[in-house]
């Protein structure tokens, strides 16, 4: 009685979905997954991250007021300030390039200041690191993204599944409590949620030869998680060549050509900033010891994952032959009960059985040919954890 009472439960619960098709669903559920959404984020803020280092060719464009001349009304009415445009250019080889032309602002109107270029760099600079990490970033995120939607995804089929197993046990716990029927009355579980449900398994069963394509290719020895690590692990060995720096200054030095509309010269400015400080409490040596045991962590953590892929695809075949194990057993009980059910129907017909004998005996078939549902279900949900392995690109 609590698997029927439970099947009633979860057809109610799923009823109001059951209107809509596969894709509806599955939609849906992703925008309402937090998992879903914050992976979408990330994977934005990745790609952004990404375009920085990887694009540096596309320019910025700003407009600003001068540091030393913001836009000021005085008391006496006059106007003055400067308004500072710019197009920039950033991560090229390290360095960033700024085109610059300043508008003063009077009450005589907007007067046009020297234009200048500027071309700025701190003396060390680790760009390879720093595109690796962020290729590494955005290939987390992807994982991440497509983590959340293969979540989503087996745990709606897994939903559909159950919702056919449980609808096809109250079919056949029918004819044995029909006090059931009351039940059903009462609870609203009508012939049309039914009827979604195995719309939706239809559905399923369609959808599954595109989401197991993969699983007839070569068996995967790595992902996009262990992709990206190894990217990381490759940033982390260059790092730790050169895990000197936090013990030096960085300079930072720039050069400026600046063209001086009135006398019509060309100018030039070399500057060097720099900030160094001897004592820090230790946060120069710490950085030293993160990039001398950064590469160490992140290739102990490849092997981990590369176990952990192979030991998951390991697990899963040999539930996978368990299961196919039992559906081949089952597949022979079913035999032996229709066997018997058959023979109780001669033997009622002919009057030497009791109709609750018979009634019992195609009760027993009924939950032969269930289990075997269930087994199939199980196979197929299985199959779709398998396919997660085979991520793409």
């Amino acid at each position: 009685m609590r698997r029927i009472l439970t099947a009633i439960f979860l057809s109610l619960s799923l009823g109001a979905l059951w209107g809509q098709g596969w894709d509806a669903l599955y939609h849906k559920r992703l925008e309402s997954s937090s998992a879903y959404l914050e992976a979408q984020l990330a994977l934005k803020s990745a790609e952004v991250a990404y375009n920085q280092v990887a694009k540096p060719f596309v320019p910025t464009v700003s407009i600003a007021t001068s540091s030393s001349a913001p836009l000021s009304l005085n008391s006496d009415g006059t106007v003055a300030g400067t308004l500072v445009p710019s197009i920039g250019l950033q991560n090229i080889l390290g360095a960033d390039i700024s085109l610059r032309a300043p508008i003063r602002a009077s009450n005589a109107g907007l007067v046009m200041g020297d234009p200048s270029i500027t071309v700025s760099r701190s003396l060390f600079e680790e760009v390879a690191a720093e595109r690796l990490e962020a290729e590494a970033a955005l290939l987390s995120a992807k994982a991440a993204l497509k983590a959340a939607e293969d979540g989503v995804r087996i745990s709606l089929a897994t939903e559909i599944l159950n919702a056919m197993y449980y609808k096809s046990l109250l079919a056949a716990n029918e004819e044995d409590l029909k006090v059931l029927q009351r039940v059903r009355d009462a609870t609203l579980l009508d012939g049309d949620i039914l009827a979604a449900a195995e719309t939706l398994h239809s559905e399923v069963l369609t959808l599954q030869d595109a989401w197991f394509s993969a699983l007839e290719t070569k068996i995967p020895d790595s992902t996009a998680r262990i992709r990206s690590l190894e990217l990381s692990l490759e940033a982390a060995k260059r790092r730790k060549s050169l895990r000197f720096l936090p013990y030096l200054p960085n300079p930072g030095l720039s050069v400026t050509l600046t063209y001086d509309l009135t006398a019509g010269n060309l100018d030039w400015s070399l500057a060097l900033s720099f900030s160094y400080a001897p004592i820090d409490n230790g946060k120069a040596a710490l950085s030293v010891l993160k990039r001398e045991q950064n590469p160490l962590i992140l290739a102990m953590k490849i092997q981990e994952a590369r176990d952990s892929l192979e030991n998951g695809i390991a697990r899963i075949k040999g539930l996978l032959e368990t299961l196919e194990l039992d559906r081949k057993l089952n597949d022979l009980d079913i035999e032996d009960a229709k066997e018997d059910a058959l023979l109780l129907e001669r033997l009622y017909n002919g009057g030497y059985a009791t109709e609750e004998d018979l009634v019992i005996a195609k009760i027993d078939l009924s939950v032969q040919e269930l289990e075997g549902r269930k087994i199939a279900f199980d196979i197929l949900i299985q199959k779709l954890n398998l396919a997660n392995y085979y991520d793409e690109e």
